[in-house]
């Protein structure tokens, strides 16, 4: 891209990581489309980067692309005034987010590596999402409906299998989306029993957990047959069932195996009167 100009879709890794890739890559600037219907924002990361890049709307975007390889000019203007900054202090999903970090590292201790960090991530919306009983994560902070994940959490499209080890927000969204399913489970009259157990179970559970330990630790603590079967049904649904693994090689990379078998004891599921 020597001497190019680089339009990125927004989405899957940092705003950072895009821009420090095209520039190695030898282009001189970065326009980044946003993937969702919104204004643009101001875009933040922590680095450098030598070239400049800014953000562009998904219709600006959409237009940019189209261009590309005609004879038709383009052109992009920083938008006066900028985009409106909204303080993340004041989005109550950002600071729950923040405090569910301080807790699982106290609780369970490291969360380090691509697998405990991606559950520290999902861990973390998974406590905003409850408290808040919303399933999209940051809309006040980002100035957007969607949110700041790539999807919401509400019949959210990736499994376990889909882990890839590449960025621990992104595939933290899994164990979020489980997060999720075990709030639609419980339901808001058993939201407090469920906060309960997600916090209990990290006293069971060891440090740089995969997400079948955390599963499994959540379990150790629960007595009552159906809520247990609530629990398993919400991590079976998204592959992490009986026999489901994470597998880590001596590189640090993460084979994960899913299962969406449940135990005997949960074999056929929960009725909607159960959930």
């Amino acid at each position: 891209m020597t001497g190019a100009i680089a339009l990125v879709d927004r989405g899957v890794c940092t705003f950072i990581d895009k821009v420090r890739n095209v520039q190695r890559a030898g282009a001189i600037a970065a326009v980044i489309a946003n993937n969702v219907d919104g204004l643009p924002f101001t875009m933040g990361g922590t680095g450098s980067v030598a070239i400049p890049s800014v953000m562009v709307g998904l219709d600006d975007g959409d237009a940019l692309e189209a261009a590309i390889g005609s004879s038709a000019a383009a052109t992009v203007r920083l938008s006066n005034p900028a985009p409106l900054m909204r303080d993340s202090a004041l989005d109550s999903d950002i600071v729950w987010h923040e405090y569910g970090h301080g807790l699982t590292w106290r609780m369970i201790g490291g969360m380090s590596g691509p697998m405990a960090g991606a559950i520290g991530e999902g861990m973390s919306d998974t406590l905003a999402i409850l408290i808040n009983e919303d399933d999209r994560v940051g809309e006040y902070a980002e100035s957007d409906p969607l949110g700041i994940r790539s999807a919401p959490y509400t019949n959210y499209p990736r499994t376990y299998g889909d882990f890839s080890g590449t960025g621990v927000h992104f595939d933290g969204e899994i164990y979020a989306a489980i997060g999720w399913r075990l709030f639609e489970n419980f339901g808001v009259s058993k939201k407090d029993n469920l906060l309960d157990y997600l916090v209990d179970g990290m006293n069971f559970t060891p440090a740089t957990p995969t997400f079948e330990q955390m599963r499994d630790g959540i379990l150790q603590g629960i007595s009552n047959q159906n809520d247990r079967c609530r629990v398993w049904d919400a991590f079976v649904d998204y592959g992490v069932g009986v026999g489901a693994s994470a597998q880590f090689s001596k590189r640090g990379v993460v084979t994960v195996t899913e299962s969406f078998v449940r135990p005997a004891e949960c074999a056929s599921g929960l009725t909607l009167a159960q959930r």
